[in-house]
């Protein structure tokens, strides 16, 4: 397979950067990257002419042994459909082109596990999508998708749905239907009303529903396998009083909200590590965060009581950020989080 480092090495010498390739024992090409996140512009074709871009991956399209392909971040506005020949694919990255549309021969990657299309400026995800059955990750965000298609249902193994900013603003109750889903991220709509249905599934890890119209998400408590959740940017008022159902929850982020108070069973939430109550109305703390066991990191900046939140105890052993995170040195924490949806 020699075949595979020449053209490889030719790649390179079109791009004028080292590429992130890996070989197989035989010397067949089996990952290549055309983005590089320590290059100044990510995308290594992204400022390349659209002619240059085509020769470029049309060598990348004879590395027929590929299962792992990146081509984020390139302003790529058409994929030649030699790329269609990349049968043993099963990790493909398009995210941050300009591709207005998928071609067809997407929908022909039966091995596909990962796919990531978002920020294409899509107006439209096939029905096909319900094809690729091995998927595990599908990541639609940023696009301006008015709907998702029924077939979605026939991708019963899917883990990971990210639909963040689309062009919906009703909670598409479909996605509901999809029983692995362990990681969900929906945002950035006028819908205020919470999607209850998300209690469904049973394997719900971490979730992201960031910058809506929430007043109030009750029925959250029904999402017992959650360890992580997003809620910022909402308009929450209260949460549910038996948030503490939630036993397996490490981290929640809930800040530029509208709340005063807690549910005082939060105070036996023994797995919360990680709490964002920053820009919210909260005039005094309750006493029992300062006992929760495995807090370690807490925001309360923007609140009218930061100034008097003592809980020396706490802030022997955890982050207490009580002052806004651009006032001092180190990276802001805004939403910080140990999870990526």
């Amino acid at each position: 397979m020699g075949e595979d480092r020449a053209t490889v090495a030719r790649i390179e010498a079109a791009v004028g950067h080292p590429v992130d390739a890996v070989f197989d024992p035989d010397g067949q090409c089996t990952r290549l990257s055309l983005a590089d996140d320590a290059a100044a512009y990510v995308g290594l074709v992204r400022h390349h002419d659209a002619a240059a871009q085509q020769r470029v991956l049309a060598d990348v399209a004879r590395l027929r042994g590929l299962r792992h392909l990146d081509l984020r971040q390139n302003w790529l506005r058409r994929l030649p459909p030699e790329l269609g020949g990349l049968t043993a694919l099963e990790h493909l990255n398009l995210a941050s082109n300009y591709l207005g549309a998928l071609p067809e021969w997407i929908w022909g990657l039966s091995s596909l596990r990962y796919l990531n299309v978002g920020v294409n400026d899509l107006r439209e995800l096939s029905p096909r999508v319900g094809e690729l059955t091995e998927l595990r990750t599908l990541s639609v965000h940023k696009n301006r998708l008015p709907a998702l298609p029924d077939t979605i249902q026939a991708l019963k193994d899917l883990s990971a749905l990210n639909i963040y900013l689309n062009g919906f603003d009703d909670f598409p109750v479909v996605v509901t239907s999809l029983p692995s889903i362990e990681v969900f991220s929906w945002g950035i709509t006028r819908c205020a009303r919470f999607p209850v249905e998300i209690g469904a599934w049973t394997r719900l890890k971490y979730l992201s529903l960031v910058a809506n119209q929430l007043a109030a998400v009750d029925g959250l408590e029904a999402c017992t396998t959650l360890r992580g959740v997003r809620l910022h940017k909402n308009k929450i008022l209260r949460l549910p009083a038996r948030l503490d159902a939630l036993r397996s929850l490490q981290q929640i982020t809930l800040y530029q909200n509208q709340l005063s108070t807690l549910p005082d069973g939060m105070a036996s939430m023994t797995s919360l590590q990680m709490l964002n109550l920053a820009w919210n109305r909260f005039n005094a703390f309750p006493a029992w965060l300062e006992h929760l066991p495995a807090l370690r990191w807490l925001a309360v900046h923007h609140n009218p009581g930061a100034d008097q939140l003592a809980m020396p105890a706490l802030r022997a052993r955890a982050d207490v950020i009580d002052r806004h995170p651009f006032a001092g040195a180190g990276t802001p924490m805004w939403n910080r989080l140990d999870y990526l949806a």
